[in-house]
């Protein structure tokens, strides 16, 4: 990445999109590591292909997939009996389909490939050769449910992406699709041939990693077919050159009639090349593809693996299909390994063997067919029992369908369990997710005449084990709070452990599973920020100021924690003139005890309790740390919505005014990708820089010119959050070492502050409004060299945001240490529960000491405050200079009726 130059701005306005900060740039480069073998390669798909993005947990869902057999998996996605599949493979192997021509040439071409691309289209010509001939003559497959299946190469074409996702979609090209026939025909009768998500009823990944001519001519010479001249691949003796687009006809191309050579009198033993592979399967399955002898660069790394691009793949068909899709699968080929893969909701599960496409060539065909012979439930639609297609385009002839309007399901009304008739109309959101909710909604009509108000359905997988969000609804309500989303009905329609899930793991009782409901509720309908804050960015901190009432009601009057604060999940309605914003989507939330934690076992995905752009600097830091031996997850806490909020409001400003579409793709590029993609550390980074950082908030966060006049806003936000964890920090680390305090004394121990949900009210609601308010009471600390300025939360005061709070002069503080600390030392700092200390400020670098400036605190009075010279942080000490409680209290009567007033009681 070429080295830009860090340039401050003379004023916020100047500062441009287009600049990514030296310490973001350091951030990732920093999370990818030293060298390929030792990056995560879930950061480098958003580049490879000319992808946008790829969540991180995608690698994590991959590398965690179930392993189970082939018959098992079969059985479980492709609805295939075992008996079935055994003979489909005895008759492929009895009638020599390897020998038919069309085949043996896509072999020879598939093997012959220099390049990953050349061994596109033969495969595809192989597919659809198979798939002829099983028409012709495999025994149960007299008519395809969706009898117009086609392979095709899709590369270089980028799918189409949703027109919600606009520029912020991910852009990519599976290698091969199969797809209907009657959608590729349209295609090109309209000269395009760019798929959409839901057009894919399988996709397929493609790896080269060596040459396969001699496993070619190894596997020829046990089935006893000619022998072919290593060079050219034509038969020995031949002198006719091969011709180069011998391998690139269009799988759409007429297929000729089969046509087999005479079969030898004699065949030698056929060893399995599967034994090979499983020897192999460290090699095929790990991250790299073993020792090589040249250097690889990042993109070669990222073309490589194969299984981390197909989960891509999935994610992108689980969110583009809008819940059109309960499940979706893949195969994988690294070069003739072929592995198959199951995406839904509850996770991954792949083939435990590998199958390669020439040892075991009658399995793989037996595979493909089955794939064609699919019902629309084989391919993921969701069970008739669910959702029924309208009449006027019924299954299979008209899936898959581009989204679920004109689908009919029933619920009843809670009270009076009348049956209500639901039709879905347009859909209005879908959840960027691969494994977990998946969520989505729809406008709605309904034939009930009592519900009359505007409605939409949210559909979900919900973890079985996690309180339902209407009884969570219903207890908030209760409790009086406020900005809460009305619930009409609701109904668990079917869980994942009916359908293929309960063919995986039956055999294993003891492997633990997130089992998952599908659930529907009908809500009031309300409308996205985006459409508010696209017009004008001015009510962002009644948003805030609301959301924030709402996350304090919810945790101290109903015992809830949502956990889920994210742009999607605040919504807004009007009232009257007025603008109301609603906190929605509970999925997430939770009961908690007297402390603030969770009440109850969160289950396998307890590190995922949020939306990742939108998560805690501190639940991002931890997922980075959740490998290392022996660490031990925190706990989602209130603290970590409220700083959420804080993320919102600022995705808010930055991506919701309107602007040109190529100045917001920069905006998403520079900023909001950032805080989403990439490992764990690099995203952190980026939150640190964002909550820790103010001045990369007051200098360098790229604001568009209608949001800039919020800037102070985002700035005192950022100032509350920083100091409240400075502060909480430099306390926790003092009292471990203290030990004269009082309560150590009296065999006393008290519980970390930052362990407290709100950081012993440092960062609670009333603290954040005061500090958002511009109130704040600010005592300033002697600064030495060397050592980070601590900077605590702000209390009641009336002191002006835009007064000297820069990093980088002298630090405001408002909570301060019991006990100096001796010469030499570490420099711990630590806060009591009183009013702020008397301090000595004293500057301690350079002969030019400054005199106390006189200025007015919030009673009106004067107080006297040490000037600092200008300094630099990275040649500055903190040291706090505090007296004994003896001198505190004689300090305060000798001063009593002074111009200035000590800031200090007794704790």
């Amino acid at each position: 990445m070429p080295k830009v130059p860090r340039v401050r701005s003379p004023s916020p306005r100047a500062t441009p999109y287009t600049k990514c900060p030296k310490p973001v740039r350091d951030a990732i480069r920093k999370g990818r590591g030293a060298t390929p073998y030792k990056m995560d390669v879930a950061c480098l798909v958003t580049s490879s292909h000319t992808k946008r993005t790829v969540h991180p947990y995608i690698r994590e869902d991959v590398e965690t997939a179930k392993r189970v057999s082939l018959q098992v998996w079969v059985r479980a996605a492709l609805g295939l009996p075992e008996d079935q599949f055994v003979e489909w493979v005895r008759h492929i192997a009895d009638n020599d389909w390897y020998k038919d021509e069309v085949i043996e040439e896509a072999l020879i071409a598939f093997a012959r490939a220099s390049v990953e691309t050349e061994r596109y289209e033969p495969f595809a010509k192989l597919g659809n050769r198979i798939f002829e001939l099983a028409k012709e003559e495999l025994p149960g497959v007299d008519s395809f449910p969706i009898n117009d299946i086609e392979m095709i190469r899709n590369d270089p074409v980028h799918l189409n992406r949703t027109p919600e996702d606009d520029v912020l979609g991910a852009k990519r090209k599976p290698d091969l699709l199969v797809v209907r026939g009657s959608k590729i025909r349209t295609l090109r009768s309209t000269k395009s041939m760019a798929f959409d998500w839901t057009d894919v009823l399988l996709f397929l990944e493609m790896k080269r990693e060596k040459p396969l001519v001699e496993t070619l001519l190894a596997w020829r010479k046990t089935q006893g077919l000619p022998g072919l001249d290593p060079r050219t691949l034509l038969p020995l003796g031949s002198t006719q050159p091969m011709k180069s687009g011998a391998a690139k006809k269009s799988a759409a191309a007429p297929i000729p009639t089969r046509t087999l050579r005479p079969r030898p009198p004699a065949k030698p033993p056929v060893k399995s090349k599967r034994e090979l592979d499983s020897d192999d399967e460290s090699v095929s399955d790990g991250d790299s593809t073993g020792p090589k002898k040249q250097r690889i660069t990042s993109s070669e790394l990222v073309t490589m693996d194969a299984k981390l691009q197909a989960g891509g793949y999935a994610l992108e068909i689980a969110s583009c299909t809008y819940g059109t899709r309960l499940f979706s699968t893949g195969v994988v080929l690294e070069d003739d390994r072929t592995s198959l893969w199951y995406y839904d909701a509850a996770g991954v599960v792949r083939t435990q063997e590998t199958l390669s496409l020439f040892g075991d060539f009658e399995k793989v065909a037996a595979i493909l067919v089955a794939f064609a012979c699919c019902e629309p439930s084989q391919w993921g639609s969701l069970p008739p029992s669910i959702v029924t297609p309208p009449s006027s385009a019924p299954y299979p002839k008209h899936f898959p369908p581009k989204n679920l309007k004109g689908h009919t399901l029933e619920m009843r009304l809670p009270i009076t369990k009348e049956k209500v008739l639901i039709t879905l109309g347009k859909p209005i959101f879908t959840q960027y997710n691969l494994v977990g909710r998946r969520t989505f909604l729809y406008e709605i009509k309904t034939d009930s005449k009592t519900l009359t108000k505007p409605m939409v359905a949210k559909f979900s997988y919900q973890v079985t084990t996690r309180k339902a969000e209407q009884k969570l609804l219903r207890r908030a309500k209760k409790a009086g709070v406020k900005h809460l989303p009305e619930v009409h009905m609701w109904k668990d329609f079917w869980k994942l452990s009916e359908g293929a899930r309960a063919i995986f793991h039956e055999h294993d009782k003891d492997d633990q599973y997130e089992d998952r409901v599908f659930r529907g509720l009908v809500y009031t309908q309300y409308f996205p920020l985006k459409e508010l804050f696209s017009k004008s960015c001015e009510l962002i901190p009644r948003m805030v100021d609301q959301m924030l009432d709402c996350l304090h009601d919810l945790r101290y009057k109903a015992k809830i924690l949502h956990r889920d604060i994210s742009c999607n999940n605040v919504m807004f309605e009007m009232r009257g003139t007025e603008v109301n914003f609603i906190l929605i989507d509970y999925d997430w939330a939770t009961l908690v005890d007297g402390e603030g934690h969770p009440i109850g076992a969160i289950g396998r995905s307890k590190h995922r309790t949020g939306t990742l752009p939108f998560m805690a600097f501190d639940l991002v830091a931890d997922m980075a740390k959740r490998d290392n031996p022996g660490y031990q997850p925190i706990a989602h806490l209130l603290r970590h919505d409220y700083e959420s909020l804080y993320y919102v409001s600022i995705f808010c400003g930055v991506s919701y005014p309107n602007m040109k579409r190529s100045t917001k793709a920069r905006v998403y590029k520079t900023v909001v990708k950032l805080w989403e993609s990439g490992p764990y550390e690099a995203i952190a980074s980026v939150k640190e820089l964002l909550c820790r950082k103010q001045s990369y908030v007051k200098h360098d966060l790229p604001l568009p010119p209608s949001s800039e006049f919020l800037r102070p806003y985002f700035v005192r936000f950022c100032r509350a959050i920083r100091r409240a964890y400075l502060v909480a920090d430099a306390e926790d680390s003092d009292d471990s070492d203290d030990s004269d305090d009082e309560d150590v004394g009296q065999g006393k121990t008290r519980a970390p502050r930052s362990g407290h949900e709100t950081l012993g009210g440092l960062l609670s609601r009333d603290s954040i409004k005061k500090a958002l308010a511009g109130k704040a009471r600010k005592v300033y600390i002697k600064v030495e060299e060397d050592e980070e300025p601590p900077v605590a939360a702000e209390t009641s005061g009336d002191i002006s945001a835009d007064e000297s709070d820069s990093e980088d002069e002298s630090i405001p503080i408002t909570e301060m240490p019991k006990r100096a600390v001796t010469k030499g030392t570490a420099k711990k700092a630590t806060v009591t529960k009183s009013a702020p200390a008397n301090l000595k400020a004293v500057a301690t670098k350079g002969t030019n000491r400054a005199k106390p400036a006189i200025v007015k605190a919030a009673t009106g009075k004067q107080t006297v405050r040490a000037k600092e010279p200008p300094m630099k942080r990275n040649d500055l000490k903190v040291q706090v200079v505090i007296t004994s409680k003896a001198a505190r209290a004689q300090n305060a009567t000798t001063k009593r009726g002074a111009t200035t007033r000590s800031m200090t009681k007794a704790r």
